[in-house]
C-alpha cells in the first residue's frame, strides 16, 4: 500500500513517503530535497533565513529543515 516511517512513540504513528513501490534510499531522499531547495530558490525569499524544508509540503514527512545564513537547523 505504502512505505512509511514508523514511531511507536509518536501520536502520528506513520509518516507515509510514497504509495509507490519504490526504494527509499539515498537517491530517493537526495532528489526529493533536491526539489524542495529547487522551489525555495523560485520564491527568491530576499532574506538569510527561511524554511529550506517544509516537511509534509515537500513530500518530506517528519523533516524541517531552516536555514539561518550559513546555518542549517533540522529536526526530525
Amino acid at each position: 500500500m505504502a512505505r512509511a516511517l514508523f514511531s511507536p512513540t509518536s501520536k502520528i504513528a506513520l509518516r507515509v513517503l510514497s504509495i509507490k513501490d519504490e526504494a527509499i534510499d539515498r537517491n530517493w531522499w537526495k532528489e526529493k530535497i533536491r526539489r524542495a531547495i529547487a522551489f525555495r530558490k523560485r520564491l527568491a525569499i530576499d532574506s538569510d533565513a527561511f524554511r529550506l524544508i517544509n516537511a509534509e509540503s515537500d513530500f518530506l514527512p517528519s523533516l524541517v529543515v531552516d536555514r539561518y545564513a550559513d546555518i542549517l537547523v533540522f529536526h526530525t
